[in-house]
């Protein structure tokens, strides 16, 4: 099917929705809706996707689909789960309440994404590629938050984040600062197989009530001032080429701990280099 005109869809009670093999080259926009069943976009081309207050008790799946322009998710709280699998997303993507779960699998975000103050239960994206910004708030509080096997190209801010959940980063590749400000990660947090290889990793004044990894992670830098981490930290296998005082002194007591002498030797010797410079700056 294929369709010139601006579709607009709302205050209906529906069954199921599907729209399958076609292409729009006008908005198309759903709003104020209650289904009963999934609502599915399948190998479908669009220009601008609305979707607004929508009650989806199944699952919201959009598959193979190409969307050009605007990309709307807003005031979707209903929904169970938000799919979006091998899709290209060409323009900016906004998420906004958007119910108990997003999930993203091998999808393009070329003009980045960014997000509202969403109440979903977890954020999961697994082999997506960001060409641009990651947008996130202030003051989110998520339950399982997941970035994995993913590359994303522009510096990421989490600040006054409460992470509540599962939260992991492996095998991720970033490019830009990759920053926490004064957040807090209730369960288990993941960084192991993490690059990256040009810019910092900052953790500040952020608390890990559980065990952090960064089993085989190469980072250029990494600073955990103000941090603290009740399980404490490991790092196994990885390489950190800068950090300050602070950040060797936490490497070389996770090595300690494990009794593993040659890494905390070596660690502690870029903690000591460290130290010397910052006596020489005072």
């Amino acid at each position: 099917c294929e369709f010139q005109n601006n579709i607009s869809i709302s205050h209906l009670n529906l069954n199921h929705f599907s729209l399958v093999h076609c292409n729009l080259h006008g908005s198309f926009k759903l709003s104020n809706i209650n289904f009963q069943g999934n609502v599915l976009f399948n190998n479908t081309k669009l220009k601008k996707l609305h979707l607004i207050n929508l009650s989806i008790p199944k699952r919201l799946v959009i598959s193979k689909c190409s969307i050009s322009e605007k990309i709307d998710f807003s005031l979707c709280k209903e929904i169970n789960l938000m799919s979006i699998n091998n899709s290209n997303l060409l323009e900016s993507a906004y998420f906004d309440r958007i119910g108990k779960e997003l999930l993203g699998v091998g999808t393009q975000f070329k003009k980045g994404i960014q997000f509202g103050p969403t109440n979903s239960y977890s954020i999961k994206f697994l082999s997506c590629h960001f060409k641009e910004y990651f947008s996130a708030p202030e003051f989110m509080e998520v339950q399982d938050f997941e970035v994995e096997d993913c590359n994303m190209e522009y510096p990421i801010s989490f600040n006054n984040w409460m992470f509540n959940g599962k939260v992991s980063f492996s095998f991720s590749k970033i490019t830009g600062d990759f920053e926490f400000y004064n957040c807090i990660f209730q369960k288990s947090a993941n960084f192991s197989n993490l690059k990256n290889l040009r810019d910092i990793t900052n953790f500040r004044n952020c608390t890990f009530n559980e065990i952090c990894l960064f089993h085989n992670s190469i980072i250029n830098e990494l600073q955990l001032d103000g941090t603290f981490g009740a399980k404490g930290f490991l790092f196994n296998n990885s390489k950190i080429e800068k950090s300050n005082t602070n950040g060797f002194r936490v490497i070389k007591d996770s090595f300690l701990k494990q009794n593993n002498k040659i890494e905390a030797l070596n660690y502690f010797q870029k903690e000591m280099q460290e130290y010397s410079s910052d006596l020489k700056r005072v």
